[in-house]
């Protein structure tokens, strides 16, 4: 019980860079979102997006005001501070391109995580820039 308050700590105390972050490119951004209503409330989403920009996360994030978990390359995790900011402010999970021994801590991990009720999961299928 102990542990599960520390993790809502946690959890809160990182929502709150990300929140001003968010708002911040808001502000010197313009970005146009379509049909938000559209997206269901109370139901788990997956949502398969083109990367054509380093920001598509950003842009994503700042358009529906919702936590969205994403999958990200193992490189962008390649020390304590960035596999911390990937963790704990993008809500990334690793993947492993060339251990692939390593994805299944990373796949029950998102399994957990889309068992979840009300999850917003982003995925870029093409798993690069395609500009």
């Amino acid at each position: 019980m102990a542990r599960n308050l520390i993790k809502k700590i946690s959890d809160f105390f990182c929502s709150i860079p990300r929140i001003l972050f968010i708002n911040f490119y808001k502000l010197f951004t313009r970005t146009r979102v379509f049909n938000t209503k559209r997206l269901p409330r109370r139901k788990s989403v997956i949502l398969a997006i083109n990367h054509t920009a380093d920001a598509d996360p950003i842009i994503l994030l700042a358009a529906i005001k919702k936590k969205i978990y994403f999958i990200a390359e193992s490189e962008n995790f390649g020390n304590w501070l960035t596999s911390f900011f990937m963790r704990k402010f993008a809500n990334c999970v690793p993947v492993f391109k060339k251990q692939l021994a390593k994805n299944v801590k990373s796949f029950k991990e998102l399994f957990y995580i889309l068992n979840k009720k009300n999850v917003f999961f982003g995925i870029f299928p093409e798993g690069e820039l395609n500009k």
